[in-house]
């Protein structure tokens, strides 16, 4: 007993910690979005960036984003343990861009042991949703790009300039 228990708790510790970022897509973190979207009274495009996010997360399998309705639900999830972190896109999501809550157990063992694991996964976390957000905001500048570039925007722009020469006329 005193040669083989040792070797037992060695084995299922070392295999326990092989590998702690090659299944990072069973770590659950959920997603919360709750933008209202944007549209500005000069170019009538609706921007909703949370939807794109949203959208953009479930197609990356880095993580088993759980995309929920209720910010509570999200911030109760991470405290009870059933996600590993949550993401909450507020209402006014270009202004105050998001809020981030995550687990962290209260076990000293546990917190030791995988803390540097925590870190990098916290780490890609960020990374993953940098590079969505990233590409999110890309693709709207790039369709904000294309709408301006149509005729009626021409034309919308054609008028104002005319309409502008004529003000300046008349106040002169």
């Amino acid at each position: 007993g005193l040669i083989i228990v040792p070797c037992l708790y060695a084995w299922f510790n070392i295999a326990g910690s092989w590998d702690p970022y090659g299944n990072t897509g069973n770590l659950k973190i959920a997603v919360v979005n709750t933008d209202e979207g944007y549209e500005s009274d000069l170019i009538p495009v609706e921007v909703n960036v949370g939807e794109n996010v949203t959208a953009t997360l479930r197609g990356n399998e880095s993580f088993d984003w759980v995309v929920l309705n209720n910010r509570e639900k999200a911030i109760e999830g991470v405290k009870s343990g059933a996600y590993y972190a949550a993401v909450v896109i507020p209402k006014t999501f270009s202004a105050d861009m998001i809020e981030f809550y995550e687990n962290q157990k209260a076990n000293a063992i546990a917190q030791i042991v995988t803390e540097k694991g925590s870190n990098a996964v916290q780490s890609q976390v960020n990374e993953t949703f940098t590079e969505t957000i990233t590409s999110i905001g890309l693709k709207t500048v790039s369709s904000l790009l294309d709408y301006m570039s149509t005729d009626q925007v021409s034309n919308f722009i054609a008028n104002l300039s005319s309409t502008l020469g004529d003000s300046i006329e008349d106040l002169r």
